[in-house]
């Protein structure tokens, strides 16, 4: 079985990645893991007077991915009725280098399959994966 990430910011980008996944590999049995980091840690130059309303962020910021990914997933059960294709969704407070590394790592995935508009962000993303 091949283990493959779709990283998603929610984009129609994303979501064309994560078709085009779904109908390359239709007739191979595959785990998806539908993945989302958010990074609240940008937030961090706002000081620490404000620990309550940062907490507040931070918990709005889990929702939303775990709101998103969940919808996702119940589009994919519904409209992808595929018996090859497994899915699970994975919502990590990170960068997006650091969840892929942690996530391809953790779960020993075979393959990354992304979305990107231009190739700059995907180069830089996997430039800093490797190193």
């Amino acid at each position: 079985m091949k283990k493959i990430i779709l990283p998603t910011d929610f984009s129609e980008n994303a979501w064309n990645a994560i078709f085009t996944a779904l109908k390359i590999y239709m007739d191979v049995e595959c785990h998806f893991y539908i993945l989302n980091a958010y990074e609240p840690g940008v937030l961090k130059p706002l000081g620490t007077k404000s620990h309550r309303r940062l907490d507040v962020i931070y918990d709005s910021l889990s929702q939303h991915s775990e709101k998103e990914l969940a919808e996702i997933l119940a589009y994919l059960e519904i409209n992808h009725k595929n018996p090859n294709h497994s899915f699970e969704t994975v919502s990590v407070e990170s960068t997006l280098e650091v969840a892929l590394q942690k996530t391809a790592s953790e779960k020993d995935v075979d393959l990354i399959i992304m979305g990107t508009q231009g190739a700059t962000g995907a180069k830089q993303v996997f430039r800093e994966a490797i190193q």
